[in-house]
């Protein structure tokens, strides 16, 4: 069994963009594979903080403290 990975969604919420880090809803999600337009799911992290990153990100996800 691959271990899930981590995918990045760029959602647009009024005039702004969030960056969603996608761990996989259930770890597993297939949600967004064939969507044209990607949103997010329960199990999406934001990424609101400028100053980390997407490195930071995958690592805190795999901690568990996301």
């Amino acid at each position: 069994m691959s271990k899930p990975q981590v995918q990045f969604v760029m959602e647009k919420v009024g005039d702004d963009y969030v960056l969603w880090a996608c761990r996989g809803e259930g770890r597993g999600c297939t949600r967004n594979r064939y969507r044209s337009r990607k949103t997010h799911c329960e199990d999406c992290v934001a990424c609101r903080d400028p100053n980390e990153t997407l490195e930071s990100i995958i690592k805190r996800l795999a901690r568990g403290d996301a």
